[in-house]
């Protein structure tokens, strides 16, 4: 079953942000999510819809050893919000 995961970023520094996202959008492809909607609209808070095709693969998103050196390397530059929901298909 699908894993749907509604992100909110909101991001103090650009660059440093950027460079997490880059590494975020690799590890999200190596796991099988897809990139549903990305606001564009507010470069400081950002809203993300991304599925994955089940918990497993959602799961071994968030716990990819490069998302979690992006993410502390990038400390102090963003702060996020994770919903994940399973459903649909």
């Amino acid at each position: 079953m699908a894993v749907y995961k509604i992100i909110r970023i909101r991001v103090h520094d650009a660059d440093g942000y950027a460079a997490f996202a880059e590494a975020a959008s690799a590890a999200t492809a190596r796991h099988g999510g897809e990139l549903l909607f990305q606001n564009d609209r507010d470069a400081t808070t950002r809203i993300l819809l991304v599925r994955f095709p089940d918990a497993a693969s959602s799961w071994a998103h968030y716990g990819d050893p490069e998302i979690q050196q992006a993410v502390a390397a990038a400390k102090g530059s963003f702060t996020r919000d994770v919903v994940a929901l399973e459903g649909g298909s």
